[in-house]
């Protein structure tokens, strides 16, 4: 911002030496001729302060800014690919900041009031049957960990979901274990949002920024307050969270997290729903329904206050005693519906008739008494679910009513009203708080209206629950949002539908994929009042062949403006369509394990740019390297790998066979886009082309690794500078069956024999222009736990 006063002045300057030059003749000049001077130097200094420059002012502080400069990555949290990209970045002992804006992790299975775990498989259509994203094969490993820890999957708590669980107990007994097993790598910052960026222009990149820094404000509740200070509505306080300033209800702290002024510098992590960080950095984002067309990056001609609804989520207890509660302050508006009943005692839902005890089981987080009759399976009916058969209700059920959508406003403000709040250092998440306000009261007027439809025994008997979402209202923390601001990736890159329409076998594939998701189309928004008939035509539409599972490649982890910036979860570089299906629990966990990944490995090997990320082949396939460790990239369908493996007739991957180092290593080629020379006649073995030479296959205790991925110190031992794959082959790995690779953690060592050289000749082949380097390493034992030794001549 200096830049632009200083060029401003100089612009000044020039005009009062054309428009008067005759003052340079003068000795004294009069107090208006001074007036003058001064307008017209102050007017063309600030006239060329654009919006872009103001985003590099902080609020102003009446408190000391405390700076943090130890943070690799900092990440934007209060999501479920908040805490996944943190635990994942810290498991690769990378030094993580973790922003959240909540005092619970978790985001969608906790502080927002969804704890029942949504797969994509709910009333979707699937050529292959509606399971196969629920297999454990498909789940990222830490996500299918939090599982296993929760009760045994069965319908006999919930019947939306084989997962229901108190938010509670999950941050409690599941999600601090998770936290306390890379807690020396990782510090989070609870109650914690951020308020403003400074950004430079990027040296990596012409016309680029880097973020520079982020300034966040975090609240202590004051001994006023009850339950941790969530003892109001969230948009009673909502502006508090943002003030610098102290208030009643709470204390604040400033920090400043600062990027790391050296060779591996700093990533940042957008990973929040409402997309904090791509707005105060000037980013260029989606919003809503402002794209004509699935896909459409111009965000000129829809509409971006016009989305999904949002819901309030609640919790009721029920006593074993009729019990009194006071009458609600919130009386329903008039114009508000919450479905038609019939008959009188049935609800009736979008896509189903429920009966009352139905909807009382449909989202139940603890159920008091197991009922005697087997779980059921939850993929047949209307909804893509069975409930239980006898619906037993029980006294000491705690039920989450979550089916309350708020039809009558969106909760983004348009993005200029966003983008000039937090031009003016008045950022407070960019949210109409006329509709948060508004959801809050249908929660509770739905809640009345529930208990006006239970059958006489319990109508009684129902209170608000005020422990197990954390709050004295019985109300989530923070509202439940369907779509949030999304990124656009480096290359104008934006996933679409086309990405999940249903191929042969599956859909298209991506060579920088790094993660898989399952996308259908669930937009909670089609009867929303008033909006209805204003909806692009595109999303009326016939949708039949969509979706399916499809993949997420490392482009749509990237924002085309700021170039160490990640994105993940609701901010990934997508769709309207394709947000709506990407928002389930599991794929989000999935995009934000591979955020991490791909920030760690950024850190690790000093690549300061997305831009140059995604433009390397080597760095895309370390990335993919690492992020395998921690999510999938390919999908097992009915006991199947999609893509396959090089030994399946279907999306077979064009490979080649070389000598390289005396061995007969197998290269990829074709339409990978590899370039190999000396390549060999038979898969058995490698020949020059004279067929003067043959290598032996490796052999069972030789393996590949790419070159950079180990560190040699002094000829005796390696440490991995990244997680990485000691694989057979130098075909990419996603590519790769699982028998022919060994994953080798960050930190890693391996011994080395006495008799190995301190270096060893290497292999390089080209791919895109680029040159990827291999070596060969030999193990005594399978996993490359024992002392090892590196292969030596070049052949």
């Amino acid at each position: 911002m200096y830049l632009h006063f200083q060029n401003g002045l100089a612009n000044a300057r020039k005009t009062i030496d054309s428009v008067v030059p005759q003052l340079r003749m003068r000795q004294r000049w009069c107090p208006k001729t001074v007036l003058r001077i001064c307008i017209v130097l102050c007017s063309h200094a600030f006239s060329t302060l654009s919006l872009n420059s103001l985003h590099n002012f902080p609020p102003r502080y009446t408190s000391a800014v405390e700076e943090i400069n130890n943070c690799r990555v900092i990440i934007n949290g209060g999501s479920v690919a908040s805490f996944s990209a943190a635990v994942t970045a810290a498991a690769e002992n990378i030094s993580t900041c973790l922003l959240e804006p909540t005092d619970w992790v978790g985001g969608q299975l906790t502080a927002n009031g969804i704890p029942a775990v949504d797969f994509s498989r709910e009333g979707y259509p699937s050529v292959f049957g509606s399971t196969y994203d629920t297999e454990t094969e498909n789940m990222s490993p830490g996500f299918l960990r939090i599982l296993k820890k929760l009760a045994p999957p069965s319908y006999d708590t919930c019947w939306v979901s084989p997962y229901c669980f108190l938010p509670s107990s999950l941050v409690s007994k599941v999600l601090q274990q998770e936290l306390d097993a890379v807690k020396s790598h990782l510090t989070v910052y609870y109650n914690t949002v951020p308020v403003s960026t400074q950004t430079s222009p990027a040296q990596s990149v012409e016309g680029k920024v880097e973020i520079q820094s982020i300034t966040a404000v975090q609240r202590v509740p004051s001994a006023s307050t009850s339950c941790k200070g969530y003892d109001v509505r969230p948009s009673a306080q909502w502006r508090d969270w943002y003030n610098p300033k102290n208030s009643s209800r709470f204390a604040k702290r400033v920090f400043q997290f600062n990027k790391i002024n050296d060779k591996n510098g700093t990533i940042f992590i957008d990973a929040s729903y409402l997309g904090d960080v791509l707005v105060l950095a000037n980013a260029s984002f989606l919003q809503g329904c402002d794209e004509r067309f699935d896909g459409d990056i111009s965000g000129q001609y829809g509409n971006d206050t016009l989305g999904q609804s949002i819901e309030m989520t609640h919790q009721i207890y029920m006593h074993d005693v009729p019990v009194s509660e006071p009458p609600s302050p919130f009386k329903p508006d008039p114009s508000w519906t919450y479905g038609a009943f019939a008959p009188s005692s049935a609800i009736h839902t979008p896509n189903h008739t429920l009966s009352w005890e139905e909807l009382w089981t449909r989202r139940r987080s603890y159920h008091a008494m197991t009922p005697a009759e087997p779980p059921v399976h939850a993929h047949d009916s209307p909804l893509g679910m069975n409930p239980p058969p006898n619906n037993t209700v029980s006294p000491g059920d705690v039920t989450l009513m979550a089916w309350e959508d708020y039809h009558y406003g969106y909760l983004f403000v348009s993005k200029r009203d966003a983008r000039e709040s937090a031009a003016r250092g008045q950022w407070t998440g960019g949210v109409n708080m006329d509709t948060l306000d508004g959801a809050e009261r249908y929660s509770f007027a739905a809640y009345e209206y529930f208990k006006s439809k239970a059958p006489a025994m319990w109508q009684q008997r129902m209170t608000m629950n005020s422990t197990s979402l954390g709050t004295c209202s019985g109300l989530a923390k923070v509202p439940y949002i369907r779509d949030g601001r999304r990124s656009i990736g480096v290359g104008n890159f934006l996933l679409n539908e086309t990405a999940f329409l249903h191929g042969d076998p599956v859909t298209q594939r991506f060579n920088d994929r790094v993660g898989i998701a399952m996308h259908g189309s669930d937009i909670w928004g089609h009867r929303m009042v008033p909006y209805e008939d204003l909806y692009p035509a595109y999303m009326h539409s016939d949708h039949t062949g969509c979706c399916g599972p499809g993949f997420i490649p490392l482009r749509a982890l990237t924002n085309r403006d700021v170039v160490n910036l990640v994105v993940a979860g609701y901010t990934m570089a997508q769709s309207f369509m394709v947000n709506s299906g990407l928002r389930m629990h599991p794929i989000e966990y999935a995009s934000g394990a591979a955020a991490g990944a791909a920030a760690s490995y950024m850190v690790a090997h000093a690549c300061t740019s997305t831009h140059d990320l995604v433009a390397s082949p080597q760095h895309i396939q370390g990335v993919q390297n690492v992020s395998a460790l921690y999510t999938p990239a390919a999908w097992t369908i009915n006991g199947k790998l999609y893509p396959p493996t090089n030994a399946s007739k279907e999306w077979p991957v064009a490979v080649g066979y070389t000598c390289a180092l005396k061995q007969c290593v197998q290269v990829p080629g074709g339409d990978s886009g590899f370039n190999a020379s000396n390549t060999c006649n038979t898969t058995n073995c490698c020949s020059r082309a004279s067929n003067t030479l043959t290598c032996p296959p490796l052999a069972a205790n030789q393996w590949l690794f790419l070159a950079g991925a180990l560190n040699i110190e002094s000829g005796i031992a390696t440490v991995t500078a990244a997680s990485s794959k000691l694989k057979k082959s130098m075909v990419n790995s996603v590519h790769l069956d699982p028998s022919q690779m060994i994953s080798i953690q960050r930190g890693q060592q391996i011994a080395l024999s006495a008799s190995a050289p301190p270096d060893t000749e290497s292999f390089s082949i080209r791919q895109l222009g680029e040159t990827l380097t291999y070596k060969i390493l030999e193990c005594r034992t399978a996993t490359c736990a024992g002392r090892c030794r590196l292969v030596g001549t070049r052949s």
